[in-house]
């Protein structure tokens, strides 16, 4: 274990996002928190001061497990998962409830080998809520975890399944009561929805898939999903500057603007952007990475802190030189301005993984696949001041 501390609509808004001006510069102190790490990892949750994340495989059982890292560097294994009964390959999106209960879901095994929903109790006992089988038509192989919404409910979606492999949106109560909300079916509206869902505080359900989908168009599309299940897209993209394939999950805003990430076409590289859809509909590429200093690769949903400004990472960039680098975080304010408060280094971390946690002070807790030219992953802190 080893401690480091470092301070540290698709319109003409396309065009402009590159020559957004930069957020004003804040003050943030880096910390490395663990290193040599299982390098399958995820930092998606925060108790306290301690985060909480998952691992895709490793364990007294193979199944991945779940575990915990204090800020005094502390790393504690919660849970390892038996694949044949509790499910395997654990997904990042942990979502914890007010009494400290955890909840997720696994993307392989189970009874039916179709992956899992889970709750790990404040006892460190694991219950299985639901076990995936494709057989009965309600989805399979979730690749992304849950959201709590206002009601205690929580909701997901299953990447394969339901109507032929094309996927589903769920909702489970923490009794375990399970329902399916919708069937995706293929070119009438898309398949493979890789990414989790977000629910606002109305209960609106929002996602995306990364295939075909309403008319056809194989390159993905944003959705929302209303309380009748009536499924509308709110955007379908076209591969072009506007990108393509939307596996990460959105995310809102207070005010009610949808966030995410894409991958999209810069020149002779595919260096992601971040996208919006604002309240009334509109969407705009809010920044195109060059693959230089601002990252390549925006990896993992973005994250709201409390002090409003969306962060996120991206999984290599961080040079002067194309796509090269060992990734960064940034951040985006409520305006558009883009920053980057961190540039991974490697023996800080390399290739940042998963979405980004935060405490209740704002201060970001992450995981990094690599350490540099050292094997394992690492969990940092990063406080803002």
């Amino acid at each position: 274990m080893q401690k480091l501390k470092r301070t540290a609509h698709v319109s003409a808004a396309i065009a402009a996002a590159s020559t957004l001006a930069a957020a004003p510069a804040h003050s943030t102190s880096f910390t490395l928190l663990a290193s040599h790490l299982n390098s399958e990892l995820e930092v998606s949750a925060v108790t306290g001061t301690t985060a909480l994340g998952s691992t895709r495989n490793g364990g007294a059982f193979g199944g991945g497990t779940l575990f915990s890292v204090t800020s005094a560097g502390k790393v504690t294994v919660l849970h390892s998962f038996v694949p044949g009964t509790e499910g395997s390959s654990p997904n990042e999106m942990l979502a914890v409830d007010v009494t400290g209960n955890i909840y997720g879901t696994t993307n392989l095994g189970g009874p039916f080998k179709g992956g899992t929903i889970f709750r790990f109790s404040v006892w460190h006992v694991l219950k299985v809520l639901h076990a995936f089988d494709s057989g009965i038509g309600d989805g399979s192989n979730p690749h992304q975890g849950l959201v709590i919404s206002r009601t205690g409910s929580l909701f997901g979606a299953a990447s394969a399944g339901a109507i032929g492999t094309n996927g589903s949106i769920f909702e489970v109560f923490p009794s375990g009561a399970y329902r399916t909300r919708y069937r995706f079916k293929s070119e009438a509206d898309g398949h493979c929805p890789f990414s989790g869902v977000t629910v606002d505080s109305k209960g609106w359900v929002y996602g995306t898939v990364v295939g075909n989908g309403f008319g056809g168009d194989p390159n993905g599309a944003v959705w929302k999903l209303s309380f009748t299940n009536r499924l509308t897209p709110l955007y379908i993209f076209k591969d072009g500057a506007d990108g393509e394939y939307p596996d990460q999950s959105p995310i809102v805003d207070p005010a009610g603007n949808l966030y995410g990430t894409i991958i999209t076409k810069n020149g002779n590289q595919y260096a992601g952007a971040v996208w919006k859809i604002d309240t009334a509909g509109k969407f705009s590429i809010v920044h195109q990475f060059t693959g230089m200093a601002d990252g390549f690769g925006p990896n993992g949903p973005l994250m709201m802190n409390v002090d409003g400004n969306l962060y996120g990472t991206t999984a290599s960039g961080g040079s002067t030189a194309t796509q090269t680098g060992y990734g960064t975080v940034f951040r985006i304010t409520p305006t558009g301005a883009f920053s980057v408060i961190h540039t991974f280094t490697g023996p800080d971390g390399s290739n940042p993984t998963g979405t980004l946690a935060h405490d209740r002070t704002g201060a970001i807790y992450g995981a990094t696949t690599g350490n540099g030219g050292n094997i394992g992953g690492t969990v940092f802190k990063i406080n803002l001041k």
